[in-house]
C-alpha cells in the first residue's frame, strides 16, 4: 500500500447471501457469492458444516472469462437463491456491469443438475443488470416473478410462474410479439435516463396493489465520487404493478404522482427535510420524488430501500470533495409507501426526549408551487447523517419505538430513534385452554 506505484487490485468483494435449500434429497445451508469488481464470476458453496470447509464444498464456480461468456460482466450486484415453480432451487443473479456484449441479462442456475438459463433483454450499449429480487405473490414460498433494474433505467419483470422452465420469459407489455419490454423506464423531467443499481423492493400498498420501490444513480464508475458542474437529477420511485401484460400496463413518469422536497431546516444541529403530502388521483400508477433540492447536487440512491409497516425507508448519497466530509454525506429518508407523501406522524425523535410525538414536528416557511409563501407545522421526512455516507439501516423494534442503526464512512455508528408504525399485525399470541 505505501508503494508510490501502487495500483489497486480488486478482490472478492461481492456481497454474499446464505439460504437453506432442499437439494438432492436433503436440506443444506448454501452460500452464494460474487467477486464484485474483482472478476466476472459467481460461486456457490455448501456451508452446512462451516467447520469442515474445503475444496469439496465448492458446488459451482462460474467465471465468464474462463467460460468465454461475453454476457457475463463484473458481478457487483447481490445474487440470491429461490425455489421456483418447477420444484427446484435456483441461483438467481444478474450479469453485472462492463460485460463484453454490454447487454442487460438475468441468469438462473439450477443447483440440482447445473442447468444454466440466460435471459437477455437485448438492451445493450454499455448496459448491465443490477441485483434481482425474486417475489412470491401468493404466499406459497415459491417465486412467481423476478424484478431487476439496469443501467439504462429499465425495470424488468421476468415471469417464472410456469412449472415448465421453457415458458419463463420477460413480460412484453403488448398484445403480440416476443420482444421484452420494461415495466418502467426511469428518466428525469427532460427525458435523461436514470440508471438503477439498487435492488428493487416489492410490497403491497395500503390498497392491496403490488408496488416496486427503487432509487436511481451509480457509485461504482470512474468519476462517480465527483459532482460535475451540471449534475443529473436522480429520483426515488414507487411503481404499481397491476400484473397485466398489455401495453396499458406499462408505467410512465407522466402517470405518477409527484412528491417534492419543499424545504430544509436545522434543529439542534441536525439538518432536516420536509416533503409534500400530495394526494393521488384516479389512474395514477405510483409516485416519485426528485432529489434536486434546492437544485441538482449529485444526490443519488445506490443502496436498497426497506419497507417498514407502511413506510418506505431509503438512504441517499451526495459525494463531497472535501476530506472533512469522508467522501460525502447521506440523507435518511422515510415516507408513506403507498403515496410517497410525508407521514402523518413524526418518524424521528427530533428534540431528543426519547419520545416521538407532535413535539417533534417542525415549523417551516416555504414557497409553494404557485409562488405563495406557506407556514406549516409538520412531521419531517428526512434527516442528514452525522456519520458521513451511510447505506441501508438495520432496524430494531421496541414497542412504540424503533431504532435505526447505520455505519458511516467516518467509521462511526449512527443511530436514530423513531416512532414505530401502527400498521403491523399481531406478532405473538397465547392459546387459552
Amino acid at each position: 500500500l505505501p508503494d508510490p506505484l501502487y495500483t489497486h487490485r480488486f478482490y472478492v468483494d461481492g456481497s454474499p447471501q446464505s439460504v437453506d435449500a432442499y437439494v438432492s434429497g436433503s436440506w443444506k445451508t448454501l452460500l452464494v457469492g460474487t467477486t464484485g469488481a474483482g472478476a466476472r464470476e459467481i460461486f456457490l458453496l455448501d456451508a452446512t458444516n462451516p467447520s469442515s470447509m474445503g475444496p469439496s464444498k465448492v458446488m459451482w464456480d462460474y467465471d465468464g472469462t474462463v467460460s468465454s461468456d461475453d454476457d457475463m460482466g463484473y458481478t457487483i450486484g447481490q445474487p440470491t437463491i429461490a425455489r421456483l415453480h418447477d420444484g427446484n432451487w435456483w441461483v438467481v443473479f444478474a450479469n453485472g456491469y462492463n460485460s463484453p456484449n454490454g447487454d442487460a441479462v438475468l441468469y438462473l442456475y439450477k443447483i440440482s443438475d447445473g442447468t444454466l438459463l440466460k435471459f437477455d433483454t437485448g438492451v445493450g450499449s454499455d448496459n448491465g443488470m443490477s441485483s434481482p429480487n425474486p417475489v412470491d405473490f401468493n404466499g406459497d414460498r415459491v417465486t412467481d416473478a423476478i424484478y431487476a433494474g439496469d443501467l439504462k433505467g429499465n425495470l424488468w419483470k421476468l415471469d417464472v410462474s410456469s412449472a415448465n422452465p421453457a415458458n419463463w420469459k420477460y413480460f412484453i407489455y403488448a398484445s403480440s410479439g416476443t420482444t421484452p419490454k420494461p415495466l418502467f423506464t426511469a428518466a428525469d423531467a427532460n427525458g435523461n435516463v436514470q440508471p438503477i443499481t439498487s435492488r428493487p423492493q416489492v410490497g403491497l400498498s395500503s390498497t392491496g396493489n403490488v408496488m416496486v420501490y427503487f432509487g436511481t444513480g451509480t457509485y461504482f464508475q470512474t468519476g462517480d465520487n465527483a459532482v460535475p458542474a451540471n449534475p443529473p437529477v436522480m429520483s426515488f420511485y414507487g411503481i404499481i404493478d397491476d400484473k397485466g401484460n398489455g401495453s396499458a400496463d406499462q408505467v410512465t413518469r407522466d402517470n405518477l404522482l409527484q412528491q417534492s422536497i419543499i424545504t430544509e431546516t436545522t434543529v439542534n444541529g441536525t439538518k432536516l427535510r420536509i416533503t409534500t403530502d400530495n394526494a393521488p388521483t384516479a389512474g395514477q400508477q405510483g409516485w416519485y420524488i426528485d432529489l434536486d433540492y434546492p437544485n441538482a447536487q449529485g444526490e443519488r440512491v445506490v443502496s436498497d430501500a426497506v419497507l417498514d409497516n407502511g413506510r418506505v425507508v431509503f438512504t441517499t448519497l451526495i459525494p463531497q470533495g472535501s476530506a472533512c466530509q469522508y467522501g460525502g454525506i447521506s440523507w435518511l429518508m422515510e415516507m408513506d409507501a403507498t403515496t410517497g407523501s410525508r407521514l402523518g406522524v413524526s418518524p424521528y425523535d427530533i428534540n431528543g426526549d426519547g419520545k416521538v410525538n407532535s413535539n417533534d414536528y417542525v415549523t417551516v416557511t416555504y414557497t409553494d408551487e404557485n409562488g405563495d409563501s406557506q407556514t406549516v407545522t409538520v412531521p419531517v421526512s428526512g434527516k442528514e447523517s452525522n456519520v458521513g455516507i451511510i447505506k441501508t439501516p438495520g432496524i430494531i423494534s421496541a414497542g412504540d419505538l424503533e431504532y435505526k442503526y447505520y455505519s458511516g464512512s467516518t467509521g462511526a455508528i449512527g443511530m436514530t430513534v423513531e416512532s414505530a408504525s401502527s400498521t403491523g399485525g399481531r406478532l405473538s399470541w397465547q392459546q387459552l385452554q
